[in-house]
C-alpha cells in the first residue's frame, strides 16, 4: 500500500511512504530509512523477505529521493530528516495493522541509519530497539582540509550548490547483477548539496555527546570492507552507548550495501531474527 503525506513546498514537501503487511501473524514492526541517494523501491526484495518472515514494514522515500519531494538530494537542516520520520510515524498510527502490531523498531542503512539513530535518541519511547546496517557515523573516504574549508563556506552563500557524490557502484556490492541494477537505476542520486554536507557533518559531531545516554537496544551489522563509512566509528559508537543490550557483528570482506551482498539472504533473515526477538523482549 503507497500512500502520500502532503506537504507545503520545500520545508515540508510530499513524502511518500509504503506500508507492508505480513500475510499471517505480525511478530515485529519495522520503520525503515534507506541511505542517501536510494529509495525504498530498491529494498522491494527485503522487504518481501522481511514480511515473510512476520514482519510489518513501512518505508518511505526521503525528501530529495525517489518519488518524494523537495530538490534532489538536498536538506536545509539535518533536522528536516528527524520531522518527515515523524511525520510518517504519527502517519502510521491511523493505519488498523500499525496500531495492532508490537512497538515499532527503527531500522535504517548508511545515512538512514544516522537519522535512525538520532531519532531514536530524540524519542526513545516509541521504539523497541533501533537496528543498523552499515551506518553512516564517519566519512570512510578522507576529504582534503581545503575542499572541508571551501565547502564549509559556500555552504553559507550558495547552499544548494552541488558537487558529485563520488560513491561507485561496484564499492556497493561484490554481486555483478546488483551493481548494474543500480547504474541503471534512474531514481539513483550522484550528487550532494553543499548544504547537505555541512548539516550531516554537524550531525555526526554531536554523536558522541548523544550517545553517552543511549540505553534502547541496539543491533548493527556492518560492513568489513566498506569503503564508504568509517567502520571505526561505528565500533566508536558502540563502545560509548548505554544500551544493556547492544550487539555489534562486524561482517569481514564484505562491502557497504550487506543487504544487496552475494550472501544478502543471511543478513537479511539475520535481521529478521532480531526484529522479532527485540519485539518479545
Amino acid at each position: 500500500m503507497t500512500l502520500q503525506l502532503a506537504g507545503n513546498g520545500d520545508s515540508t514537501p510530499n513524502i511518500v511512504y509504503q506500508l507492508h503487511e505480513p500475510a499471517g501473524e505480525t511478530k515485529a514492526a519495522v520503520l525503515l530509512t534507506h541511505g542517501y541517494g536510494e529509495h525504498m523501491a530498491r529494498y522491494d526484495h527485503i522487504v518481501d523477505a522481511w514480511t515473510e518472515a512476520g514482519v510489518l514494514v513501512a518505508n518511505y522515500d526521503l525528501r530529495g529521493h525517489g518519488n518524494s519531494g523537495g530538490p534532489s538530494g538536498h536538506v536545509e537542516r539535518f533536522e528536516d530528516y528527524l520531522r518527515d520520520l515523524d511525520r510518517v510515524y504519527d502517519a502510521l498510527q491511523d493505519q488498523p495493522a500499525w496500531k495492532k502490531a508490537p512497538k515499532p523498531i527503527l531500522f535504517g542503512h548508511s545515512l538512514g541509519a544516522l537519522i535512525s539513530t538520532r531519532a531514536a535518541m530524540q524519542r526513545p519511547e516509541r521504539y523497541a530497539a533501533l537496528t543498523l546496517s552499515s551506518p553512516f557515523f564517519g566519512l570512510g573516504l578522507p576529504v582534503p582540509a581545503i575542499q572541508l574549508a571551501l565547502g564549509r563556506l559556500l555552504s553559507r552563500f550558495v547552499p544548494r550548490m552541488t558537487q558529485p557524490a563520488t560513491i561507485n557502484a561496484s564499492d556497493l556490492s561484490h554481486d555483478p547483477e546488483m551493481v548494474r541494477a543500480r547504474e541503471a537505476d534512474d531514481l539513483v542520486l550522484h550528487r550532494v548539496t553543499l548544504r547537505w554536507f555541512t548539516e550531516v557533518e554537524g550531525a555526526l559531531g554531536a554523536l558522541d555527546v548523544q550517545a553517552a545516554s543511549f540505553r534502547l537496544p541496539c543491533y548493527c551489522r556492518a560492513a568489513g570492507a566498506d569503503k564508504l563509512v568509517a567502520l571505526d566509528a561505528t565500533r566508536r559508537f558502540f563502545s560509548l552507548i548505554q544500551s544493556e543490550i547492544r550487539q555489534l557483528e562486524v561482517i569481514d570482506g564484505a562491502y557497504h550495501e550487506l543487504l544487496n551482498e552475494t550472501d544478502r539472504d543471511e543478513h537479511i533473515a539475520r535481521f529478521a531474527e532480531k526484529f522479532i526477538e527485540y519485539s518479545n523482549a
